[in-house]
């Protein structure tokens, strides 16, 4: 699951890249489990999410030169029929990753990033 989850992304925007000659945005979907296992049999899911951190620094890091943004959106629980038996849809949502942990890494920045 790891390894094809980060190798499907790494290849992905490999090949979006080749077309982002003026510059452009990648952006990678993860999820707010990647750092936190909130239960039992989530293990290589919570993996697989935290891998596409890593992977979307160095993406920021390597391809910001060429003015291509590399962003990770870590979404929370959403309400579909997969997770209405796991009743999230009920409670109040918490936020699982503050504000202050969102960073963006600007174009030529050579992967570093700010706090917006």
């Amino acid at each position: 699951m790891t390894e094809l989850a980060g190798k499907a992304v790494f290849l992905a925007s490999q090949a979006a890249a080749r077309h982002m000659s003026d510059g452009g945005r990648i952006i990678t979907i993860g999820s707010a489990l990647a750092d936190r296992v909130p239960g039992p049999t989530l293990t290589l899911y919570s993996m697989a999410k935290s891998a596409l951190g890593g992977l979307t620094k160095g993406l920021a890091r390597d391809l910001g030169l060429g003015g291509i943004r590399v962003t990770l959106i870590q979404a929370g629980p959403i309400d579909t029929d997969m997770n209405r038996h796991r009743d999230h849809h009920r409670r109040r949502p918490r936020r699982l990753s503050a504000p202050s942990r969102i960073r963006t890494c600007a174009p030529g920045s050579g992967g570093r990033c700010s706090i917006p």
